[in-house]
């Protein structure tokens, strides 16, 4: 066993040299016969959308008050929840970036599976979520008509205080304190393996950002306090394979 004495000089030796990204995994060179293997818990799709689209959805969405979608979904709020048409004229320049962003995300995500288990990502629902202060959705999932898909989440409107609190969090006066203010921020849950590993993620949500994330990814939109409502649009995406297509059809005979 090597002495304490010795660490400073094997490790003075360990440098970082390459990094590799793979659709599953990044491996580091350390050493010429050494590297380390990441593997990440879950992967997830981000993007911006232009304010011409973000503008055109909020036209749409301000005529769009229903609450259809209210009495199917988890969350708990007191403002509005409604099915979305993605196929008005004011919805087209969203579907047409989601949709291409989900194929972008599902071609990363099968990059060794074979053409049988490749599948085009079609829209299964689509709705807003129109959220007021102290409005939440608590940890939940999403469900789809194939045996794999995605869900995704699209910013239109958010009150700037849910970024101001979240940043101040780390601003001087907190340095002593481990606290961070996640009001109406949506937080992503998986399950760790050990301890020491990282089970969550925090997003802090911006007008025009967006996100797609397997549809088995626990999520939760925390509550928040001030004026303005927080919107969203919601979608989820059916991925069918050709293997689920023509298991379908022979169970149809």
């Amino acid at each position: 066993m090597p002495e304490i004495k010795m660490l400073p000089t094997m490790l003075k030796d360990l440098k970082i040299q390459d990094t590799d990204h793979y659709y599953n995994c990044v491996f580091t060179k350390v050493h010429d016969n050494v590297g380390i293997y990441s593997i990440p818990a879950v992967n997830a799709l981000t993007g911006t959308m232009s304010q011409d689209i973000v503008d055109d959805v909020n036209n749409y969405l301000e005529d769009v008050n229903d609450n259809s979608a209210n009495p199917t979904l988890a969350a708990n709020i007191s403002g509005d929840q409604s099915f979305l048409d993605i196929n008005h004229p004011l919805m087209k320049g969203y579907c047409e970036q989601i949709l291409k962003s989900a194929q972008v995300y599902q071609n990363f995500l099968n990059t060794n599976k074979t053409n049988n288990y490749i599948a085009i990502p079609t829209f299964q629902s689509c709705w807003s979520v129109k959220m007021n202060s102290g409005d939440y959705n608590p940890k939940h999932r999403h469900e789809v008509s194939s045996l794999e898909g995605f869900a995704s989440i699209f910013y239109t409107k958010v009150p700037e205080q849910i970024s101001i609190d979240f940043n101040k969090s780390y601003s001087s006066d907190y340095k002593k304190s481990s606290f961070t203010r996640k009001d109406g921020c949506l937080e992503f849950f998986w399950d760790n393996i050990s301890p020491s590993t990282i089970d969550s993620q925090t997003i802090v949500p911006n007008v025009g950002d967006y996100y797609i994330f397997p549809i088995w990814l626990l999520h939760s939109v925390n509550p928040y306090r001030g004026d303005g409502q927080r919107w969203s649009v919601q979608s989820n995406f059916d991925l069918f394979t050709d293997f689920e297509i023509q298991r379908n059809l022979k169970l149809n005979e």
